[in-house]
């Protein structure tokens, strides 16, 4: 299973004159966007780099608004209010070469900006920044860390660009817990979560069935649909900090 569709957010005015072509689009509208503009949702270095469990940037939305020429998203925490101090990155190809710090790298050309309290910045464009037959010129993705979250990664929106009254999919990015299941086995743990999500202590599974020896006190264990023990873990295993 793989990340939840960004949710549209078409703030363009009642009556305004693109929307006899694009006509207004709802929530769930992601692929009439994405078509329409010929963007791509990049999830290398966010949702597909993180493990079950952990953090990362996610596209949680695109804002689909006219006015100013000026490219502006936006940022939220895990929480989903504004994070402030966020690093984000904007591609195109005639941008200065990345600082070798940055991270992730979907490409290795751009600028940055640091969101402010609303969990907003910006940047302007020109002509050249309009929509082609392959989209636009820009993709935009948040530099790993700060914002108070811990994250692996982020997302990219890709191919951004802008299209009759510089009317631009400005992308809305938000700290996101990866989703899912696992296994147990040489990767996974039994771990102990506190109200916060947090994993404080934890146990490694052990392959196969449970064999008792003395002092044992017994096991916590994993049975498949056909009665037999998978993994399992002594109960005097010690636990280990998270």
């Amino acid at each position: 299973m793989g990340p939840d569709k960004p949710i549209v957010q078409d703030v363009r005015p009642e009556g305004h004159n693109s929307l006899g072509t694009l006509p207004r689009l709802g929530a769930d509208d992601w692929q009439v966007l994405r078509d329409f503009y010929k963007l791509i949702w990049r999830t290398n270095y966010g949702y597909d780099a993180a493990k079950v469990g952990q953090l990362y940037v996610g596209l949680y939305g695109v804002e689909l608004k006219a006015g100013p020429a000026i490219l502006q998203p936006r940022f939220y925490n895990l929480q989903g209010q504004p994070a402030g101090g966020g690093l984000l990155w904007n591609y195109w190809s005639g941008a200065e070469v990345l600082p070798q710090d940055a991270t992730p790298k979907y490409y290795l050309k751009g600028v940055h900006c640091f969101t402010d309290a609303s969990g907003s910045c910006g940047w302007a464009y020109g002509g050249g920044s309009h929509v082609g037959p392959d989209g636009g010129p820009h993709c935009v993705w948040v530099n790993a860390g700060g914002a108070g979250d811990n994250f692996v990664g982020s997302d990219a929106l890709d191919r951004i660009g802008w299209w009759d009254d510089h009317i631009t999919p400005n992308p809305i990015f938000r700290v996101m817990r990866k989703g899912g299941s696992v296994e147990p086995g040489d990767d996974a743990w039994l771990v102990d979560i506190d109200n916060e999500g947090n994993v404080i202590k934890r146990i490694r599974w052990e392959e196969g069935p449970f064999d008792p020896g003395a002092g044992d006190y017994g096991a916590l264990g994993v049975m498949d649909k056909g009665g037999n023990i998978v993994y399992h873990v002594k109960w005097e295993t010690p636990l280990v900090e998270g």
